[in-house]
């Protein structure tokens, strides 16, 4: 029998010859005694014994999402009046008067989740109170000058919150500005009952039960740790919890929510 190298050398002038994979061709010169002229006859007498599967196609992979650029060219007057127009009379702000008012003017509901992807875009750090810096900067972010300008950026930003990881980040940023600059991590039970039907409409298949349970048990607070697990819960988990695991490493309150709705149905733990 050839030796290693031998083999090699033969195995390479197989491959060449019948355009095959190194697999077919050790194949076909076991059978051949090693033999490179016996080898090509045989694989050409008997090409079944030596067909490769095909290799499944490969999954079509979807383009990502196209990015959302804002930005563009600010009149800087235009700005600058646009900001006064909101402006508190005592201080260099929008107070949250004039934070009504300047969503009312772009025909964002205070209640509608946009409301809340502007002060995300605006960097902004105390609940519904602009600096000019945030204002001045935020419009300049989204390309913006006034009501009609502002307007036509709102599709934008329903469409940038559409994607996963976007949205999760924006949910973050949600629980610090509630915070407003608190250094406990917790944000107070009332404020999560406003804010999760605005925030999590369509995306939480547990929110009604969820909510339910946070009246019921008189949770008083959430800290940070569940608020930020809150999405992955409700992708990974059934809403009846019957898919749910004592090995899992949720937050205590998540853990209590899962008894409790397990109990609901008459399961015990």
């Amino acid at each position: 029998m050839s030796g290693p190298k031998n083999i090699a050398a033969l195995k390479e002038q197989v491959t060449s010859i019948l355009d095959c994979s190194d697999t077919v061709a050790e194949r076909v010169l076991q059978r051949s005694g090693y033999n490179v002229e016996q080898a090509v006859n045989e694989f050409y007498d008997h090409p079944e014994r030596y067909s490769e599967p095909t290799p499944p196609p490969k999954p079509v992979q979807k383009p990502p999402p196209k990015p959302i650029v804002f930005g563009g060219v600010s009149n800087q007057q235009k700005l600058n009046q646009f900001y006064r127009k909101y402006k508190d009379k005592d201080t260099d702000t929008i107070q949250v008067d004039g934070v009504s008012q300047f969503l009312d003017d772009i025909h964002v509901n205070p209640e509608d989740i946009i409301s809340l992807v502007i002060m995300w875009q605006f960097n902004a750090k105390m609940k519904f109170i602009f600096t000019e810096e945030e204002f001045i900067n935020g419009c300049k972010k989204l390309g913006v000058d006034d009501a009609a300008s502002f307007q036509r950026k709102v599709g934008d930003l329903r469409n940038l919150i559409k994607d996963q990881r976007t949205f999760q980040e924006f949910f973050k940023f949600v629980f610090n500005y509630y915070l407003e600059g608190r250094r406990v991590k917790v944000l107070q039970i009332a404020d999560v009952i406003d804010l999760l039907p605005i925030l999590l409409k369509d995306r939480f298949p547990h929110l009604d039960q969820f909510l339910r349970f946070l009246n019921e048990k008189k949770i008083s607070t959430i800290n940070s740790d569940t608020w930020d697990l809150l999405l992955d819960f409700g992708r990974e988990v059934r809403v009846d919890c019957s898919n749910y695991s004592e090995d899992s490493n949720w937050p205590t309150l998540l853990e209590d929510y899962t008894n409790w709705v397990l109990k609901q149905k008459g399961a015990r733990r």
